[in-house]
């Protein structure tokens, strides 16, 4: 055995690789992220630099969670040019030293104080994700370095850095050049920056609110995040807790621009437009990391009905020495909520209990006491129904008695879906497409019994309908980018010729509108998605019907119909892009 340990002679030896391949090391880190998310990477990095310089003077002041009351001053620029990314900030800078030993060494454990990520994989994964060259100026105001290196030297186990003159100003500049193909074709279409900062805003949100200054390409990311009344029909419920070094709070109630009908600023409009910001909100160390949900899995037991319209309820996570103490509740994307975390499972069992309080005060408040939202307003000139006029005070002079209204007609056989002779009842279209109209008419007009015109003109419509919903919603290019994101994994990349050639299918279109639901508001969102999975069902059927050479029965045609309606009427009344300019 000890021959087995003899000290070998020079000519004996030879290297033995121990470094990471960089292809392999960039598929393991950035097979399941997307472009925003690797941007989120580079802003987590700069507002943890922000906070350190906060933390770092003895005059910061403290919100009633613990963390930093203002960020007022420090400010994020993101920039995306061609073929480049660039993100600056005035923060803290990176040391010599941690740059040396921690920035770009995945694994490494976060020593921030109150910190948005708790291994050192954020700053890496977002090179390797969105390009492969890279060029570093960072500046603490005494130390100040730069470097320049590319992808395929991310696996070795050093880089070199340049220590250069300060500037006496704290900032860190990183440029992303040689994009890759996908983050250059997805940042480059017409709708990109505009979901960008709707997603930035949803994020980031509570930082901005805090006085942090995030730009993209020069526009500014707007706060956001629904408060809760103080003062009103419900209670501002709060709760809080602690376990294994992380603070857990819970406030609940009505929604700040939220009102029921007898309140003197009610306007059912406004209403309306909140519909979409009902529900929990998850934060971890003020990252907003889940909006709006009423998801089993966090929480939410109960079945989501109008009685709970104006419920905005927020669960903030908060965790000083992650390295040492708390883990917070999400994953290494920071993008959702662990629910088998123990902070969350501290919590879970108590949070329908708060939905349940607001339904019941939210009821119980309404003059009618039957809960759900309140009657539209009354037009001008008309009268207003007894429980939305303003009820007088003790001292004003009686109303005069207003005139009958006329009854709404109460509903007649025909409007019974067994007697809907026609493949449509009638039924309005929103949107301001001549042959999507045009197609309706006739479909209002074609007599059932035909079933294989019937069921031809059905798919024509549905697919017409739902491209263009997608389209006004102005989220039709996200559709093409998952799928040249999927082939991509599965080493099956487009070329530029094929992506601007490629145009989704019915099928695809379906599937990528029931993984993102949130393109329907919140109150319509389950019955639009029951009736599209329906639909998904029978389209092989309905398929084989246009294309091949399969029989149907009106029977079969009715009952497709009468499965999928929910959702095409809803997609054929409801205009997404008038909605967001309303």
């Amino acid at each position: 055995m000890n021959g087995l340990f003899r000290k070998p002679s020079t000519d004996d030896t030879f290297v033995v690789r121990t470094d990471v391949d960089p292809n392999y090391l960039q598929n393991a880190l950035t097979k399941d992220i997307t472009t925003l998310e690797s941007i989120y990477d580079l802003v987590d990095n700069c507002i943890d630099a922000a906070r350190n310089t906060l933390l770092s003077s003895p005059a910061c002041a403290f919100d009633r969670y613990g963390l930093p009351a203002s960020y007022s001053g420090f400010c994020i620029s993101l920039h995306f040019g061609d073929g480049w990314i660039a993100i600056l900030d005035n923060a803290f800078g990176i040391d010599e030293d941690t740059l040396a030993n921690r920035t770009l060494r995945p694994g490494t454990e976060s020593s921030h104080r109150f910190g948005i990520g708790r291994f050192g994989i954020g700053l890496k994964r977002a090179l390797m994700k969105l390009g492969k060259r890279y060029w570093l100026s960072t500046d603490t105001g005494a130390q100040a370095s730069m470097m320049a290196f590319k992808r395929e030297q991310l696996g070795g186990p050093e880089l070199i850095a340049q220590r250069v003159s300060s500037k006496g100003r704290q900032k860190t500049l990183i440029c992303i050049k040689e994009l890759e193909s996908m983050v250059s074709h997805e940042t480059s279409t017409p709708n990109w920056k505009e979901t960008a900062i709707r997603e930035l805003s949803r994020r980031y949100g509570i930082f901005v609110s805090k006085g942090l200054r995030i730009y993209l390409n020069g526009a500014q990311i707007p706060s956001f995040g629904p408060c809760i009344r103080d003062s009103g029909p419900v209670t501002h419920q709060t709760e809080s807790d602690e376990i294994d070094g992380v603070r857990i709070f819970i406030d609940a109630g009505m929604h700040q621009d939220y009102r029921i009908s007898d309140e003197p600023s009610y306007e059912r409009s406004v209403n309306k437009k909140l519909t979409d910001q009902y529900g929990w909100y998850f934060v971890c160390n003020d990252r907003i990391v889940e909006v709006a949900t009423h998801q089993k899995s966090l929480g939410w037991t109960g079945k989501w009905h109008q009685e709970y319209y104006g419920f905005v309820g927020w669960v903030r996570f908060v965790s000083e020495e992650l390295a040492t103490s708390g883990e917070l509740p999400w994953d290494t994307k920071k993008t959702s909520i662990n629910p088998y975390s123990p902070a969350f499972v501290r919590i879970a069992d108590q949070l329908q209990a708060f939905a349940e309080r607001y339904k019941k005060e939210n009821k119980a408040a309404r003059p009618d006491k039957g809960g759900g939202e309140s009657a539209p307003p009354t037009p001008p000139g008309q009268p207003s129904p007894p429980d939305a006029r303003p009820h007088p005070g003790p001292t004003s002079p009686p109303s005069p008695a207003p005139s009958p209204s006329p009854s709404p007609s109460p509903p007649s056989d025909a409007d019974h879906n067994e007697n809907w002779g026609a493949l449509f009842p009638p039924v309005g279209v929103d949107h301001n497409h001549d042959k999507l109209k045009a197609l309706v008419v006739e479909a209002s007009a074609l007599e059932a019994t035909r079933p294989y015109a019937a069921t031809m003109l059905f798919r024509a419509i549905f697919e017409l309908a739902l491209f263009q919903y997608v389209k006004r919603a102005g989220r039709f290019n996200d559709v093409a980018t998952s799928v040249f994101e999927d082939q991509e994994r599965n080493g099956r990349p487009f070329t530029e010729e094929q992506k601007g050639l490629y145009a989704p299918t019915l099928a695809i279109m379906v599937t990528w509108v029931l993984s993102n639901s949130d393109i329907f508001p919140v109150e319509y969102r389950r019955e639009c998605t029951t009736a599209l999975q329906h639909f998904k069902k029978h389209l092989p059927g309905i398929q084989k019907v246009v294309h091949e050479t399969a029989m149907t029965s009106s029977e079969k045609i009715k009952t497709i119909r009468n499965d999928c309606w929910p959702v095409i009427k809803y997609i054929l009344e409801n205009d997404p892009g008038k909605k967001a300019t309303r």
